[in-house]
């Protein structure tokens, strides 16, 4: 539903702002649109924040009545953002919409996890971000390397502080065009 939701909100963004905010007093220019089309998304992921609270909740009321519940109230405001009449209307209308995404990924999640108990959730989450980190310092104990060999390679050349800052974002420069980018 997320998917979907942010795809058909792509396409209908620029339309609806350039009609939604000269209502609301605002000139719809390109750069107005894309400020108040990135703050009406920004919204919608703070509602979708509230996915934490939701699966307690879903502990506590049912998980399937809780997911029931979230799809309805995400459906109704999602209805009713088609009928907004200004751009402050729309950005309160799609920040609960993203609070119903939020209940629904909050109680899919309590749903998806209830048949483990609490011991072995932790373990697999705990193996999952030991994993994270061990390859994350490997990362960077990589490129530390890397960028002490670039170092020792502009000492040889005789080269010293700005010259050295020069010739290493001269090198990123070429690398990058020669990427293509």
């Amino acid at each position: 539903m997320d998917g979907m939701d942010s795809f058909i909100y792509s396409l209908v963004l620029v339309p609806a702002l350039r009609d939604l905010l000269p209502k609301s007093g605002i000139a719809a220019t390109p750069a107005n649109v894309g400020y108040y089309g990135g703050l009406l998304f920004a919204l919608f992921m703070i509602g979708w924040g509230t996915a934490l609270i939701w699966g307690p909740i879903a502990d506590r009321f049912g998980r399937v009545r809780t997911m029931m519940f979230s799809i309805s109230w995400f459906s109704l405001f999602t209805l009713l953002s088609a009928f907004a009449t200004g751009v402050w209307s729309l950005a309160i209308l799609r920040f609960l919409a993203g609070v119903g995404i939020g209940a629904l990924v909050g109680a899919a999640a309590a749903l998806l996890l209830a048949p483990q108990s609490g011991h072995e959730t932790r373990t697999q989450i705990r193996g999952t971000a030991d994993d994270v980190l061990v390859k994350l310092r490997d990362t960077v104990e990589e490129m530390r390397g890397k960028v002490d060999e670039m170092v020792a390679s502009l000492k040889s050349r005789g080269e010293s502080g700005e010259s050295a800052s020069a010739a290493l974002a001269g090198n990123g420069a070429n690398e990058a065009s020669a990427a293509g980018i």
